[in-house]
């Protein structure tokens, strides 16, 4: 008598893959250097200058009627229209604030309603508090804006200032891109420290109150 041999029982293991955690990929802090600033006085008699401290927010926009300006009591705000503004210079991010200036205060600014100027924006973060915004520069970042002839002019008397009374809007571009071309993009690097706390660009000082 013949006997079959049962078939032999096959088992198929599927391949594995292990996958070993790498973890989180971190940000180094940024290198930094404690500053002093002091008594901040720039001369701004650049472009350039301007720009630096402008938080990269340069437009051309319209005064809005003056708003009352908390938590300073009897205090008015000057915002500017940003629904016909236009932007020559804006940050990747805009930042979380009303783009307008205090009216009244010493140092500030007096703008007219209705009027439409070139503005090299500054935001103060120096105290670490509430932000303080302002022209930088006080009236040497303030220009006159003519939509007719796409022209600025200076409203500041400054004579040593290197720019010229008055520039066309293709100029005035010019300058604020070669700005932009120089500044510097290893801020934080070993070779070029973050400056802590930032310039106090809307100081008195700073602005020529």
């Amino acid at each position: 008598m013949q006997t079959t041999a049962a078939p032999a029982d096959t088992t198929t293991t599927p391949a594995t893959t292990t996958t070993t955690p790498t973890g989180p990929v971190l940000t180094p802090y940024p290198t930094t250097t404690i500053v002093e600033w002091g008594n901040y006085h720039p001369s701004y008699n650049t472009v350039a200058q301007l720009y630096a401290d402008s938080n990269d927010l340069v437009f051309i926009a319209t005064v809005d009627p003056f708003v009352a300006n908390d938590p300073v009591p009897g205090a008015t705000f000057a915002p500017f229209d940003l629904t016909t503004a236009t932007f020559l210079a804006s940050p990747p991010t805009p930042p979380d604030i009303i783009l307008g200036v205090p009216q009244g205060q010493p140092g500030d600014i007096p703008l007219l309603v209705g009027h439409t100027y070139l503005v090299f924006f500054g935001i103060d973060t120096s105290l670490g508090t509430e932000p303080k915004t302002c022209i930088v520069g006080g009236q040497r970042g303030l220009f006159d804006y003519d939509r007719v002839t796409r022209t600025v002019t200076r409203t500041d008397a400054d004579a040593a200032s290197q720019i010229p009374k008055t520039l066309t809007l293709a100029q005035m571009i010019a300058e604020i891109r070669a700005a932009q071309a120089a500044t510097p993009t290893d801020v934080g690097s070993p070779s070029d420290p973050e400056k802590w706390p930032p310039p106090p660009v809307c100081a008195l000082s700073a602005t020529g109150g």
